[in-house]
């Protein structure tokens, strides 16, 4: 497990494929970095997992399940590799302004949605910058990404669900895996 003491300070990171350099307020209590330890975190993004993505001053990422681009808040951690955190949040010091109330009611105990709690505009921004990236990562940096072509609605939209199915006392059982 790293240990190590951080100061509050501004650190700037530069984001690869678009070159642009940007200040991100990323603070870390006067503690150790640890299992069960809290920090503090800005989201700078949403992976393809809906986890937010913050990195700490040390350069470690920090994977938070819930937050949206933007977030300002206190992380507990709960996994340390030796790459990359894993936390859950403990309070919010600033929300996004992506943010946006769920709504199904299994969200998020359900695994089926991992963007229930963001807008649906900022979900397909995050969707075309995952095309973006991609294309990038192959070299094609120049090629011009269009707007996700989208219907309208956004409920009900899925064409694909894998279901598990097992036993249970009360009989057969089916459904979406759970987040973990």
């Amino acid at each position: 497990v790293w240990q190590g003491y951080l100061k509050p300070e501004v650190y700037k990171a530069t984001l690869g494929e678009y070159g642009q350099v940007i200040e991100l307020p990323i603070v870390c209590e006067l503690s150790t970095i640890g299992r069960n330890k809290p920090s503090v975190s800005h989201v700078e993004e949403i992976n393809n997992l809906g986890s937010g993505v913050g990195h700490l001053p040390d350069g470690r990422v920090v994977f938070v399940r819930g937050t949206a681009t933007g977030d300002e808040l206190t992380v507990k951690i709960i996994k340390v590799a030796s790459s990359y955190l894993v936390g859950r949040p403990m309070e919010y010091t600033a929300r996004s302004p992506y943010r946006t109330e769920p709504d199904c009611a299994a969200y998020p105990a359900c695994g089926g949605c991992v963007y229930r709690h963001i807008t649906y505009e900022h979900e397909l921004d995050i969707k075309k910058s995952y095309v973006k990236a991609a294309f990038c990562k192959a070299g094609l940096p120049e090629v011009v990404v269009q707007d996700v072509r989208t219907t309208g609605e956004v409920t009900g939209y899925r064409n694909k669900a894998q279901y598990p199915v097992g036993n249970s006392e009360n009989g057969v059982i089916a459904g979406f895996y759970a987040d973990h």
